[in-house]
């Protein structure tokens, strides 16, 4: 069954109302960066470092004005106490709403362009011919007519959906993050893949970036041994799926 409609990871940005009034002229003390920060992050002590670097390298102040899981601090950016965050699609009807909000895709970070997505499905389970036919008459239906799923935050599968030139009409953010879906990753079917994943690879970037780990190549395999070992067992437990 083909994934009919994509999910991708969108960042969203706050143009707050006073930006459109500030002066040319270049200020005379740095600004301060007011973010909210997710839970992990702070609570690893990556946000911390990465905060110190920041504000070394570019002598702007960062005020942390909330930390806590990702649906938490949304209500502070919607506040307008934050000028920035990142957020999954579904979130995107609901800030659409706010006067000073706009989307745009995630920024480049590394080499090559990425963004993580997943999907939604639709998958046929009757065996009775004529029921299969009906649902694939409607299926196509949805995937043709995808641009409208749009409306709901999410960004359609289908190239002729995403290529519609009313899809800006239709669903302006939408529109202003579709490139995203060029670049987007998807993880592989394999049993309990994201443990396997995020609770190994994740404190080792955590510790480099933090500057607490040197040696990355060393880290990393031995993480990547961990991993696929992991991975090794799931198998035997779960199967092949």
């Amino acid at each position: 069954m083909n994934k009919i409609l994509a999910i991708v990871l969108t960042i969203i940005a706050l143009i707050a109302p006073a930006l459109a009034a500030a002066p040319t002229s270049q200020p005379t003390t740095q600004p301060t960066l007011r973010v909210a920060v997710i839970g992990g992050m702070n609570d690893t002590g990556f946000w911390d470092a990465l905060v110190d670097r920041f504000q070394r390298e570019t002598g702007i102040t960062v005020e942390t004005r909330a930390s806590g899981p990702k649906d938490g601090i949304t209500p502070v950016f919607k506040q307008g106490n934050v000028g920035m965050t990142f957020h999954g699609p579904w979130w995107i009807s609901d800030l659409a709403k706010l006067d000073f909000v706009g989307f745009a895709p995630l920024p480049t970070i590394g080499d090559e362009p990425a963004t993580w997505g997943g999907s939604h499905q639709l998958a046929l389970t009757s065996d009775d011919p004529t029921t299969q036919a009906a649902a694939a008459v409607w299926i196509k239906w949805l995937s043709e007519n995808s641009s409208q799923w749009a409306k709901a935050g999410q960004i359609p599968a289908r190239t002729s959906a995403r290529e519609n030139p009313e899809l800006t009409t239709i669903a302006p953010p939408i529109a202003n993050i579709i490139e995203s879906a060029n670049t987007v990753k998807i993880l592989p079917p394999v049993p309990a893949l994201e443990p396997a994943l995020w609770d190994q690879f994740g404190p080792v970037i955590d510790a480099y970036l933090a500057g607490d780990q040197t040696d990355a190549k060393a880290a990393l395999d031995e993480a990547n041994a961990k991993s696929q070992q992991t991975m090794d067992e799931n198998l035997s437990t779960y199967g092949a799926g």
